[in-house]
């Protein structure tokens, strides 16, 4: 299940996983895939992601 809100500078989230996935790793699944997607649609950037930052620490 998920379920989500955004705003133009953050985003809320509800996750609902299997007990067989722990949420650092899930979270972490997330936004790899979505930074990977940003770069590529937004950014037109196809290959070499290494070394750019776009989430915040926190």
């Amino acid at each position: 299940m998920f379920e989500g809100y955004a705003t133009n500078d953050h985003i809320h989230m509800l996750l609902m996983l299997p007990p067989e996935y722990s949420l650092a790793n899930m979270i972490g699944f997330i936004k790899g895939k979505s930074v990977i997607r940003i770069f590529r649609n937004y950014l037109q950037v196809k290959i070499n992601f290494t070394g750019r930052l776009f989430w915040a620490r926190g």
